[in-house]
């Protein structure tokens, strides 16, 4: 074995040969098993793993705060709100096949996947993706369940119970899906004991991917030109991937808004209580004849009887919350040399403390309306009921739609390939996984905001007529086209004929008192 170098930054063990070359990432026999296509694919993984690691070490730096936890609470409960009779999540529904809608039932049940979908949610929304290993039954050799259905031909030797365990041991971000026509046909991960880059089945992980962005990749710099011209290296070299997709984190999106809102946090407390140490600065105006020293006096004497001492107990050697705060907000007194004594409050305090609050709460809106979350589910409503919030927000019940069908995509193929292993015959468009959560209908939510929108610009077209009639005089006024305007945009509330256009001549004018929604409708 010798260390190949992709880049400048990574070593991967590779053997000598081309032959070891490709039975190291376990390419099957006559596909891009050649030395040049191992080495590219190497690069691929390791351009694409790096990019990953950094995500997730990015992400996990930024954990600790509140916010964070926050906004992937938030979305993973209101996503994933249990059945209150039985704590189920979701269920699979399978058309016309009892046998495998058993199955799946008793897949369900015997992983534990309502609380394995509860408890991978919110590092799925952390990471962008989340990928699980699957332990299959040793009766039967497990089956590559690819997206062109290929089976390896094999001899039975029990009968297989098919997927036994979804493992959450896998190192987030070291494996990279390999996909064909937008399916994933395999994926490359590194051997933990010896750093090889291998290639692993398609029923090997199962992988949830929140939205996704894309990976360029430079193929050109993986191959040697040289080669090029040879039809076979050729060939390799356009079926390599262009790009390869990985999941999209909320986090790390954001990461660098919520980095700076957690320096305004930290800076709140700091500002406060420099304010409150400040105490109340009171000047005291004495007569000129009063030299430096009777004035210290003097000073020190107003001092003692404006302040209470804060003393600390011998016994235990603190002091009290209430003693700090009165030896905080301390008056103090500056002498002012005057024609008389009097005593008088100098304002100096900083205010910038309010001005932060300003600026935290601002950037807390900037970051939660850009994810899609309404500012008064995380923070509070006057009055408002969480439904009511809902009903109002189209975006944010797009987005839970969004994470519930990233982890139903997950789990189809976790029943594809468990049903494949078990040789059951099956119709993948039969089977889909419904959520037990009911989200608001955002097709009635988008519906409303038009219908409200256009009431509102019909609203302000009248609003401008009404204008126009005091400008321009009421005998200016043609009502005939407004009529026609107006009957055209009722249409599309599903109010056609609700103005009564053909009641109006085109030389009517506006008649006495401003235009109301009655003087043209019926």
């Amino acid at each position: 074995m010798k260390k190949f170098k992709i880049n400048n930054n990574v070593l991967i063990n590779m053997p000598v040969t081309p032959q070891q070359f490709s039975e190291a990432l376990n390419f099957p026999d006559g596909q891009t098993g050649d030395y040049y296509s191992v080495i590219a694919y190497s690069s691929i993984y390791s351009k694409v793993s790096q990019q990953m690691e950094s995500i997730v070490k990015a992400v996990d730096e930024m954990e600790s705060f509140y916010l964070v936890h926050v906004i992937l609470s938030q979305l993973s409960d209101d996503a994933l709100s249990p059945r209150v009779s039985d704590d189920d999540i979701f269920s699979f529904k399978v058309d016309n096949n009892d046998s495998v809608q058993k199955e799946l039932d008793r897949l369900q049940r015997n992983l534990g996947l309502d609380q394995l979908i509860e408890n991978v949610t919110p590092e799925l929304l952390k990471y962008g993706e989340y990928v699980l290993r699957t332990e299959i039954d040793d009766g039967v050799q497990s089956l590559d369940m690819s997206g062109n259905e290929k089976r390896r031909v094999r001899k039975r030797k029990s009968s297989s119970r098919g997927v036994t365990e979804l493992c959450d041991d896998v190192e987030q971000g070291s494996v990279v899906s390999l996909t064909q026509n937008g399916i994933v046909e395999g994926y490359l991960q590194t051997n933990p004991f010896n750093g090889r880059v291998e290639r692993k089945q398609f029923a090997d992980f199962i992988k949830f991917t929140l939205g996704g962005q894309r990976v360029r990749v430079d193929t050109k710099s993986l191959v040697p030109s040289a080669t090029l011209t040879d039809k076979r290296f050729y060939k390799m070299y356009k079926s390599l991937p262009k790009f390869i997709r990985i999941g999209k984190s909320i986090i790390y999106t954001y990461l660098n808004k919520l980095k700076e809102l957690e320096l305004l946090e930290k800076m709140a407390p700091a500002l406060k209580l420099d304010a409150i140490s400040r105490g109340n600065l009171v000047g005291m105006n004495l007569p000129d004849r009063y030299n430096l020293e009777d004035a210290k006096k003097a000073s020190q004497h107003f001092e003692e009887t404006l302040n209470k001492k804060a003393s600390i107990d011998p016994t235990s050697n603190d002091i009290s919350v209430a003693n700090i705060i009165t030896t905080a907000g301390k008056t103090r007194i500056i002498p002012l040399f005057g024609d008389k004594g009097s005593l008088q409050n100098l304002d100096y305090k900083n205010e910038d403390a309010n001005g932060l609050a300003d600026e935290t709460e601002s950037l807390r809106r900037l970051i939660l309306s850009s994810i899609g979350i309404p500012y008064e589910l995380v923070y509070g409503s006057d009055g408002d009921s969480k439904g009511e919030i809902l009903k109002r927000s189209a975006k944010y019940t797009r987005f839970l739609r969004k994470i519930q069908k990233c982890i139903s995509n997950g789990l189809r193929d976790l029943a594809f390939i468990h049903l494949t292993n078990k040789d059951m015959k099956f119709n993948k468009d039969d089977i889909s996984v419904q959520f037990n959560k009911n989200l608001v209908d955002i097709e009635n939510l988008d519906q409303i905001e038009r219908d409200e929108a256009t009431v509102s610009g019909l609203s302000s077209v009248l609003d401008f007529i009404n204008e126009l009639r005091d400008v321009l005089g009421e005998d200016k006024i043609n009502m005939a086209p407004v009529a026609k305007y107006m009957d055209e945009n009722m249409s599309t509330l599903g109010m056609h004929g609700l103005v009564r256009t053909e009641d109006i001549k085109q030389d009517d004018t506006l008649g006495d008192g401003e235009i109301e929604n009655e003087d043209i409708v019926q």
